[in-house]
């Protein structure tokens, strides 16, 4: 598919470079030779009959083009004789599309750089030997050795200490130092010693690939007016042809030529499909999926983001608040290195808090759901779990607690009760920052989740939302959702959990956060390093909208001071046809630039950042 739509590209570019020839050519002769010359007629005569067969072409194709509006422009001067500027508008023509056709595909050129950017051949770790394997004949579970220099061919986990680029993928300038288990993704780049890394995903499964992916199929999804544009054109062509036949009554079929040269809507068309080309490739160079124009358009008019709380404003981890011991005399910190081994026994989140305190393994184990799990370690049998399950009555007077927010955890030492740790969720180190940012940009800002009130409240308030709601089930959040945009409300749903993909699709946007699985696939955005890159989305977007406002404005100004100078007479006719046309499409590209160009790596940290409102 993508290659058949290059090389349809490669022959429009060959065609109009053809015709910037043929009518260089007759231009040469018409000075060479004089005004008169039937030969620069003909050249005239056969571009402006080639370009007619060209739009009945694309026409039966049911692809628009405004090659009719040039035939016409192309005859007329042929009729009326007027050789030498029908040839000269058809050289500026021709390299307008030519420059067009070159705007366009530099967007996409960023993307196919990303592309590029990975290795034909990994280095394999084959035990005694290392061997050079072909990119697609890379599996999970094999071990790449990465030297100096080279790209992470796929996702996977160091097994060294290592020195990492992330710049491809997260946008940092300053290369990590990662540690051995870190995980690894397709596209960083080792730029210390030689080192190795366990494969965890194949190659089109990367990051990298993904990314590319996405974005490629983003580019063939138009944005609303961009889409407009393009229906509306066939119609506006043939009011063109109306006004200026109209004219022609008036002012005659010459004079009137420069409502047919200025009024072609290429500028229109060319600078739409630019600025999302622009902006979709941008974002991908910054790990961001956008699927397509019409989610930057509908995102630039959010009023309000409803962010879910587990794995979004949260790392999905507990961490222990306080430790108050259950007995006088204790040693906490003993018990807490005992007590690590539950961690090595459960996946429990409660009891993966414990294991920051110690190494102890246990010497044997058992976990009953629901209420905890029991280790025996160094001779010493541990409980951790809920207060009934350590041998606590539930109603019992007199015994500490947590304050509200924060969950319960016991810990009893050979049958006797120990300790009583308080966990709370650890928040993401910029959810608070990406709140403020959010309320900076307007949104009003809500937590929604389906935990208790008080741990929701806590977190809310810990982030800085404004609103919050808790003990939602996954359809609480959708008619939320719901509630919001009955009010007028342009909702934006971020999320990254099942119990989200509801609220997720019936949100205005949907972004999802994390890698691209069953909730991404729904989600009309990405966020593939987490949601510290939502601002930067939303900024985004709305420089994205700018921009496209601001090139139809500067195209449809142009347009109308050539067709009103062009109608008096103040210039000539290949003047209208570079100020009208080509002037105005490239006016509008090079405005579309300087905007979008905030959004490149140099300055994306300093585009979003914004004052921490304490």
């Amino acid at each position: 598919m993508h290659g058949a739509r290059e090389e349809c590209v490669e022959h429009e570019e060959l065609y109009w470079l053809a015709v910037a020839v043929l009518a260089a050519i007759g231009i040469a002769l018409t000075l060479l030779i004089g005004t008169s010359s039937s030969i620069s007629a003909a050249f005239l005569l056969g571009i402006a009959l080639v370009t007619l067969l060209r739009f009945a072409y694309l026409a039966v194709k049911r692809r628009f083009s405004v090659d009719l509006l040039m035939s016409v422009a192309g005859f007329v001067t042929w009729y009326l004789g007027h050789t030498l500027e029908g040839l000269v508008i058809y050289v500026l023509y021709a390299l307008s599309e030519l420059a067009e056709h070159r705007a366009e595909e530099y967007a996409k050129r960023r993307l196919k750089g990303l592309k590029t950017l990975l290795p034909q051949s990994v280095l394999i770790d084959a035990g005694r030997r290392v061997v050079e394997v072909p990119l697609d004949g890379v599996k999970p579970g094999m071990v790449a050795v990465l030297r100096r220099g080279d790209v992470v061919p796929a996702d996977g986990i160091l097994l060294n200490d290592a020195t990492i680029d992330t710049s491809y993928i997260t946008g940092e300038s300053e290369p990590r130092h990662m540690r051995k288990g870190s995980r690894v993704e397709s596209g960083y780049i080792n730029v210390g010693d030689t080192t190795k890394m366990l494969i965890v995903k194949p190659p089109k499964d990367s990051t990298m690939q993904l990314l590319v992916r996405e974005a490629e199929k983003a580019l063939e999804r138009k944005s609303r007016i961009q889409g407009m544009i393009e229906r509306a054109a066939p119609y506006y062509t043939v009011l063109v042809l109306g006004v200026y036949g109209t004219a022609s009554l008036a002012l005659g079929p010459y004079d009137s030529l420069p409502l047919l040269l200025a009024g072609c809507p290429s500028a229109f068309i060319v600078s739409a499909s630019f600025s999302t080309a622009m902006a979709i490739a941008l974002l991908a160079h910054r790990s961001i999926v956008v699927r397509g124009g019409v989610m930057l358009e509908k995102l630039s008019s959010i009023t309000v983001a409803v962010l879910d709380k587990t794995g979004t404003l949260t790392l999905g981890k507990l961490r222990v608040a306080l430790a108050k011991p259950l007995q006088h005399v204790i040693d906490v910190r003993r018990v807490l290195e005992l007590a690590s081994a539950a961690a090595h026994s459960s996946r429990h989140p409660a009891s993966q808090a414990l294991a920051v305190y110690g190494t102890a393994l246990p010497e044997k184990s058992r976990e009953i759901p629901g209420k905890g799990v029991e280790v025996w370690t160094n001779g010493v049998v541990i409980r951790v779990g809920s207060k009934s399950f350590i041998g606590l009555a539930k109603d019992a007077d007199n015994e500490p607690s947590c304050p509200p927010g924060l969950r319960e955890l016991y810990i009893a030492v050979n049958g006797e009760p120990a300790l009583l740790l308080c966990l709370e969720e650890e928040l993401s180190p910029s959810s608070r920052q990406v709140v403020n940012e959010l309320k900076h940009i307007g949104l009003r800002v809500i937590l929604a989740s389906g935990d208790s009130r008080d741990r929701v409240e806590k977190v809310a308030k810990a982030a800085n939302a404004d609103e919050f709601y808790a003990e939602l089930r996954p359809e609480d959040k959708t008619g939320l959702v719901e509630k919001l945009r009955s009010r007028g409300e342009k909702v934006l749903m971020v999320g990254d959990g099942i119990n989200d993909l509801g609220a997720l699709a019936h949100a205005d946007v949907g972004v999802a956060i994390g890698e691209l699985d069953a909730v991404s696939g729904i989600a009309d955005a990405v966020l593939t390093q987490g949601i510290e890159d939502l601002p930067l989305l939303i900024r985004a977007a709305k420089t994205f909208y700018r921009s496209l406002i601001a090139g139809f404005a500067c195209a449809a100004i142009l347009k109308a001071i050539a067709m009103a100078t062009g109608l008096i007479g103040a210039i000539p006719m290949w003047l209208v046809v570079a100020l009208g046309d080509d002037g105005a499409t490239l006016a509008a590209l090079m405005l579309q630039l300087l905007l979008l160009s905030s959004l490149r790596r140099g300055a994306i940290r300093e585009f979003v950042r914004v004052p921490t409102h304490q």
